[in-house]
C-alpha cells in the first residue's frame, strides 16, 4: 500500500500533462456558469465528498446557476453538473447507448468493489452479461418469488414484535430492514438463507457493514487526486499506478474477496446439489440459475466465466441488500413525520388484507401494484443511494463523453455573458455529473413544492418528458445502464412497508433528524451530528392495536 509520500510524488509526476489537457477542456465549457473554483488540485471534489447532507450543494448551484452548472475537478479538470431532464435523457438513454460511459475512476471503484460484473463492464461484455441475466429479473420471475419476499417479512415482524413487546421502544429501523433485505437476495435470488434475520452470525454480513462503514470514511486529499487519475491518463501508464493501491482501494479489494468466496461457496453448493441439472439446462429462472446456465453454455453469446459469474453475485448481494434497506427505512422515517399519510396508507393495507383473509387467499403482486397511496408513498420517497423521489440511491452519476456532442436543454440557462442557451456543445472527453438528485428535485419536472413532501403528485397528469425505469424518476437510472433489479427492488419495499404497518405505528424521535450523510456518489441514512455512529434510522415502534 502506498505511503504519503509516494502518493504525492505519483500525483505530482503527471500534473503537467494533466495542466494542459485541462486548459484545453476549460476554454470550450469556459461560457457556462458556475461557483468559482476554490482550488487547483482538488476543485470542488473535496468539498462535495465532505459536505453535512450528501447533494445539497449541487443542490444549492443548481437553484443558482441552472440546469447545466460548471464545476472544477481535480487537477484544473472542469465537469458539468447536469440536472436537466432533456440532457440526461440524451445522456442516459440516447442513441447510441454507448455514447456517454462511466467515468474511468467510477468504473475503477466498481471494478475493486465487485469485479467485472454488470455494474462495471461495458460495450458487447455489458450487453452479454445482460442479456444472460435478464430472465432472472423479469417480472413474471419476480411475481413467483414474492412469497419468499412475504416469509422473510413475516419472520422480521415476529421478531419485532417480541422486541417491542407491550411499550413503545425505539428502533433502529435500518438494522431490521438491512436483516431483511440480506434474507431476500439470500433466498430469492440465490436459494441460500443467510440467517440475517434471526441474527446469526455472517462473514458476508460483517464484511457488508464493514465495507459501508470504510466507504463513508472520509477520503484524504490525496487519496481524491490519486482516485481522478484514472479519469484522464492513459491505460499505460494507470497499469503503474496500480502497483500503488490507495488505502481506499484496499478496503474495496477486501470486500470483493470476502464476496467472492462466500458467492463461490453458494456456486458450488449448487452445482453439486441434487437440482443441479435444472440449473445448468436453463430450467430454474432465479439469479443462480441463469448464472449456473452460463457457466456450462458452449454459446459465446451466452457464457460466463466463473470470474464473471462471481462478480455478479457480489453485485447483487451488496446492491440488493444496501439499496433496499435503506429504501423501505427512508419510506417508513417520512411515513412517521407524516401520520396522515401513515394512516392513509395503513388503511389500504388493512382493507386489502381484510379482504384477502375473507377470500382464504395472501397478497400477490397484483394486490400491492393496486394500493395507490402505497405506491405513491414510495415513489415520493425515492429520490436520494436509497427512497425514490426525495432519497434516491445515488445522487449523482458520474459518465464521460465519447465524442463531440450537444446537450439539448429542456431548461434553458444564461451563460456568463447573459446570453440564453437551449443547448449546450461539449467536447470528447468532457466529464458529466448527472444529478439524479436534482432532476427528481427539479421543479421544471415535479411543480413548485418539488422540495416537499406530497405523494399525492403521482396521481396527476403525466410529464412530457419519458425517462428512467419507474415513475418518471432516475432513481433506478434510466437507459441500457438503469437497474436492472429495480422490479425486485420495488416488490421488496412493498411488502416490507405493507408489513409494517400493518403492525406497527411509527413515530419520529423528538430532536432527531435524519439526513444524507456522504459516501461518494452515493449517500446513507444517519442522524445529522452523528455521522460517526454509523447508518441510522432510530423510530418509536409501538405494536398496532385492533383499533388503531
Amino acid at each position: 500500500m502506498m505511503t504519503t509520500i509516494t502518493l504525492a510524488i505519483i500525483c505530482l509526476v503527471f500534473v503537467s500533462v494533466l495542466i494542459s489537457f485541462a486548459l484545453r477542456r476549460r476554454a470550450v465549457t469556459s461560457h457556462i456558469q458556475g461557483p468559482t473554483r476554490p482550488s487547483f488540485w482538488l476543485g470542488h471534489e473535496w468539498v462535495l465528498r465532505h459536505q453535512d447532507d450528501a447533494g445539497g450543494l449541487e443542490l444549492q448551484w443548481y437553484r443558482r446557476y441552472g440546469s447545466v452548472v460548471r464545476i472544477a475537478g481535480c487537477f484544473g479538470q472542469t465537469a458539468l453538473l447536469v440536472s436537466d431532464a432533456k440532457a440526461l435523457e440524451h445522456i442516459l438513454q440516447g442513441s447510441p447507448p454507448t455514447a456517454f460511459p462511466k467515468t474511468g475512476d467510477h468504473t475503477r471503484m466498481l471494478q475493486l468493489a465487485f469485479g467485472p460484473g454488470v455494474l462495471s463492464t461495458e460495450g458487447l461484455i455489458h450487453q452479454r452479461q445482460r442479456r444472460v441475466l435478464n430472465p432472472a429479473f423479469s417480472e413474471t420471475q419476480l411475481r413467483q418469488l414474492l412469497e419468499l419476499f412475504q416469509s422473510s417479512s413475516t419472520e422480521l415482524i415476529n421478531l419485532l414484535e417480541q422486541k417491542v413487546d407491550s411499550e413503545p421502544t425505539i428502533v433502529n429501523i435500518l438494522d431490521w430492514t438491512s436483516r431483511a433485505s440480506l434474507e431476500m437476495i439470500g433466498i430469492a435470488s440465490f436459494r441460500y438463507a443467510f440467517g440475517a434475520i434471526s441474527g446469526a452470525e455472517s462473514e458476508l454480513l460483517h464484511a457488508l457493514h464493514r465495507v459501508i462503514g470504510e466507504m463513508r470514511l472520509y477520503a484524504s486529499q490525496l487519496e481524491i487526486l490519486y482516485a481522478s487519475l484514472w479519469r484522464f491518463l492513459p491505460r499505460s501508464v494507470l497499469r503503474i499506478l496500480e502497483l500503488f493501491p490507495s488505502k481506499e482501494n484496499a478496503h474495496f479489494a477486501r470486500f470483493r474477496q470476502t464476496c467472492e468466496r462466500v458467492a463461490h461457496s453458494i456456486f458450488t453448493e449448487v452445482l453439486s446439489s441434487t437440482d443441479a441439472e435444472k440449473y445448468t439446462d436453463g430450467v430454474k429462472k432465479d439469479v443462480v440459475g441463469v448464472l449456473a446456465a452460463a457457466s456450462t453454455s458452449n454459446d459465446p453469446k451466452k457464457e460466463m466465466q466463473i470470474e464473471e459469474i462471481l462478480a455478479q453475485m457480489a453485485t447483487f448481494i451488496f446492491a440488493g441488500h444496501d439499496t433496499s434497506a435503506g429504501a423501505v427505512a427512508w419510506v417508513l422515517y417520512e411515513l412517521a413525520l407524516h401520520p396522515e399519510d401513515q394512516e392513509r396508507v395503513r388503511s389500504e393495507v388493512l382493507v386489502a388484507s381484510k379482504q384477502k383473509t375473507l377470500a382464504g387467499q395472501k397478497f400477490d403482486a397484483t394486490d400491492y401494484d393496486s394500493m395507490p397511496y402505497l405506491n405513491a408513498v414510495i415513489k415520493e420517497s425515492l429520490t436520494l443511494l436509497e427512497s425514490l423521489r426525495l432519497h434516491p440511491f445515488a445522487h449523482s452519476l458520474p459518465r464521460i463523453a465519447e465524442h463531440d456532442d450537444v446537450l439539448p436543454l429542456a431548461e434553458p440557462i444564461v451563460d456568463v455573458n447573459g446570453k440564453i442557451l437551449s443547448e449546450v456543445a461539449i467536447q470528447k472527453g468532457q466529464v458529466l455529473i448527472t444529478s439524479l438528485l436534482n432532476y427528481n428535485r427539479s421543479e421544471n419536472v415535479w411543480g413548485s413544492d418539488a422540495q416537499l413532501w406530497r405523494p399525492s403528485r403521482f396521481f396527476e397528469t403525466e410529464k412530457s418528458i419519458n425517462i428512467g425505469v419507474y415513475a418518471n424518476l432516475l432513481s433506478f437510472s434510466a437507459g441500457n445502464r438503469s437497474c436492472i433489479g429495480w422490479r425486485y427492488g420495488v416488490m421488496s419495499m412493498q411488502v416490507l412497508t405493507a408489513a409494517f404497518l400493518e403492525s406497527f405505528n411509527l413515530e419520529p424521535l423528538d430532536s432527531v433528524e435524519i439526513c444524507h450523510a456522504p459516501m461518494q456518489v452515493s449517500s446513507f441514512p444517519a442522524v445529522r451530528g452523528k455521522f460517526q455512529e454509523g447508518p441510522q434510522v432510530p423510530l418509536l415502534l409501538s405494536k398496532r392495536t385492533a383499533t388503531g
